[in-house]
């Protein structure tokens, strides 16, 4: 896969190279509608790298190589982060975005960061995408456990968008799963988010649940020690 990788992102990285050589009028000013085509093949490129890069860690993570680099984050930094990156793109969909914390969360925790980002992140931006009315939410809640210095946090994110047919469920976690209909073009993606973030989270130590109901919402919680 890393081969393959190598040999997509090459004539990728020239597309895109020969791209910004012209945006910049290295060869002349571009027409209003030669700038379109260019702004369109430059943003298609970003994309297949981001998809690329996306494909490459869900077979790594399917392999069992989940790269994890434990630390002591500032959980209220990620928290904080997740509402400015999110809000204002909630807001210009029309969409409310909130956050609530509850229990004893903690303001720091020993994870990796990066990853739990990810995990998070994947959810929200899922529920944003798929989310036409209404809100998403992230709820966080943290219980003390039996030993010292140790919790469990739970990452509740909710959407009111057009949820997921019963019999669709199952394989929700499976990589390149979508819902019956969905087209790329409608929502964007292939269906390796909630793959993604399946394996991160068990990477973790955790699990990840997930709840739907045709024209009402999604509910997905990440409950991680």
């Amino acid at each position: 896969m890393a081969n393959i990788s190598h040999e997509l992102r090459t004539p990728l990285n020239g597309i895109i190279g020969a791209g910004e050589i012209l945006q910049n009028g290295t060869f002349g000013q571009l027409s209003p509608q030669q700038q379109t085509f260019i702004e369109t093949v430059m943003t298609s490129g970003q994309q297949l790298l981001v998809l690329i890069d996306d494909i490459v860690d869900v077979a790594r993570m399917e392999a069992g190589q989940v790269d994890l680099a434990p630390g002591a984050v500032d959980l209220q930094s990620i928290i904080e982060d997740l509402r400015t990156s999110f809000g204002e793109r909630a807001t210009h969909k029309g969409l409310v975005f909130e956050i609530d914390q509850r229990g004893d969360v903690p303001s720091a925790i020993l994870i990796d960061g990066r990853r739990l980002r990810q995990a998070l992140a994947s959810l929200i931006d899922n529920g944003i995408k798929f989310t036409d009315e209404g809100k998403v939410s992230l709820r966080v809640h943290g219980t003390a456990a039996s030993q010292p210095d140790h919790c469990q946090l739970s990452f509740r994110i909710s959407d009111t968008g057009p949820g997921i047919p019963e019999d669709q469920q199952q394989g929700i976690f499976q990589a390149f799963s979508q819902r019956d209909g969905q087209s790329i073009n409608e929502y964007g993606g292939i269906g390796i988010g909630l793959a993604m973030t399946h394996r991160i989270v068990q990477g973790m130590g955790g699990r990840i649940e997930g709840q739907s109901i045709v024209a009402k919402g999604s509910t997905f919680e990440i409950l991680l020690p």
